[in-house]
């Protein structure tokens, strides 16, 4: 089974990407932070990692980078409110998969990350 990070401190966010994800056969591991997620990648290694946009565009560069850093293999999908081209063009510069503003649109959520999923090496 594949397995997601999720990252947000947003509870309500994280609860509905448990339960859509979950339902579309996802393992998913939730953490409200990014160094709670970095704590835990000798248990286990992500296939996709799912993570909040920060508020402004250089912390999201960092914290795509970061996670691109410690898990190059694992594609990252960066969540957004911001509907600033900017903020998502800096996100995929800085390696991320996908940008996918709030609200989201389920299928569109789980489209991106079999698209991620299928280009991981096997």
């Amino acid at each position: 089974m594949s397995s997601i990070f999720l990252s947000t401190a947003d509870s309500e966010l994280l609860l509905s990407l448990e339960a859509l994800l979950g339902t579309a056969g996802f393992q998913t591991y939730s953490f409200t932070n990014s160094d709670e997620v970095l704590l835990s990648l000798k248990p286990e290694t992500p296939h996709c990692i799912i993570t909040q946009a920060k508020s402004t565009k250089v912390e999201t560069t960092k914290l795509v980078q970061k996670f691109r850093t410690y898990m190059p293999s694992a594609p990252v999908i960066v969540i957004a409110t911001n509907r600033e081209l900017s903020h998502a063009m800096e996100a995929l510069k800085a390696g991320a998969h996908d940008y996918i503003e709030r609200p989201i649109i389920d299928r569109a959520l789980i489209e991106s990350v079999q698209k991620a999923m299928s280009s991981l090496p096997v």
